[in-house]
């Protein structure tokens, strides 16, 4: 019998078999117990959402087995300063859909280019007290990438938004062993 507990490329493709687009990115879950957050939060997540979409980078590399791709937005920001987050961000106009978003800002974030994505699932879109409703893309990256730092002006904001990517294994994630500071 294998373990729960660890995750391979084959668990993460039979987890995500079946999952779908949403057709509506702003038609976002109802969070367990939100019904006993302060009135504020709850009505900031009854308002009108903008649909925004991240990827959950997988990577598969032969030395460490399966990692989170993670990024750290700029403390000089107006908004989001020096959150961890997956790549992605708001869906512009021109954007077909949320899994263009996602991919779009992937690569403009750390350059990991949309013809070497591999979706292998969709999670549904989750609201933020910022008023966005974001759905999660997880794909499955194999081949070596040379990933990026960005340094780009921002249309939302006067400053520049510094991002740095690394990359932590799923098994350090999932066993408990990652602390703030570092994985053992």
């Amino acid at each position: 019998m294998s373990d729960p507990l660890i995750i391979t490329a084959d668990t993460l493709r039979q987890r995500f078999a079946g999952t779908v687009l949403p057709v509506d990115p702003t038609d976002v879950i109802t969070l367990p117990g939100s019904g006993r957050w302060p009135a504020s939060m709850r009505e900031a997540l009854q308002s009108t959402m903008h649909p925004a979409g991240v990827l959950i980078p997988v990577i598969d590399r032969a030395n460490t087995g399966l990692n989170l791709l993670l990024t750290q937005r700029s403390a000089e920001l107006k908004h989001h300063a020096g959150q961890i987050s997956f790549p992605g961000g708001r869906m512009e106009d021109d954007d077909a859909d949320i899994s263009v978003t996602a991919l779009r800002e992937t690569h403009e974030e750390v350059g990991i280019p949309p013809h070497e994505v591999n979706v292998i699932g969709y999670l549904e879109p989750m609201p933020t007290i910022t008023g966005y409703a974001v759905t999660p893309l997880s794909d499955l990256l194999t081949k070596q990438l040379n990933l990026k730092s960005t340094k780009r002006r921002s249309n939302l904001h006067s400053k520049y938004r510094f991002l740095s990517c690394w990359t932590r294994p799923i098994d350090a994630l999932s066993n408990g062993i990652c602390t703030a500071r570092k994985c053992r």
